[in-house]
């Protein structure tokens, strides 16, 4: 098993950022929120159980 650090893994998606077009970041920041909407309801409905 690999560990990484925080900073590790920052550089890594900076990295990786830099070398997607804005057309793929728009779309990857588009897949992100839906993402995160989906944990939020989950998350929700867990609290409300």
């Amino acid at each position: 098993m690999v560990a990484l650090t925080l900073g590790q893994v920052r550089g890594m998606a900076a990295e990786a950022i830099a070398l997607l077009s804005a057309p793929e970041l728009a779309s990857l920041l588009a897949d992100l929120a839906e993402e995160k909407a989906a944990l939020g309801a989950v998350e929700s409905g867990l609290h409300d159980a």
